[in-house]
């Protein structure tokens, strides 16, 4: 079975491409440009990763990412950054948003922490 990811940005452009990206990983892809599409998308599936644009104030990373521990907490959160300087604080791991292949790369290798065993 294929990976679910959720994907977020307030780039419908951006959000668009990287849903294309990701789809052509294998992936399985729901994309929200808001917190309300976060919390009904996480209503109706389960997701293996949420990743959340650099485009989305940090505020609003961060609501994005309580939500997402609330209502999918087994999902991976990815906060993808312009400049990679370090680990963002409310993410499970953090990309460079100028990298697509990277982003893919790292979710095809990313273990999770104990305890947090995903879907699959």
């Amino acid at each position: 079975m294929a990976k679910r990811i959720l994907s977020v940005s307030y780039d419908p452009p951006l959000l668009k491409s990287r849903e294309l990206v990701l789809r052509q990983a294998g992936y399985e892809v729901v994309s929200a440009t808001s917190l309300a599409e976060v919390a009904a998308a996480c209503t109706h599936s389960d997701f293996d990763f949420a990743v959340i644009g650099h485009s989305i104030p940090r505020q609003h990373q961060e609501e994005i990412a309580a939500k997402l521990r609330e209502r999918c907490p087994m999902a991976c959160i990815v906060g993808l950054q312009l400049l990679v300087s370090e680990q963002l604080p409310f993410a499970d791991l953090t990309v460079s948003s100028h990298d697509p292949a990277g982003l893919v790369e790292q979710l095809q290798r990313f273990k999770p922490r104990p305890g947090k065993t995903g879907r699959g």
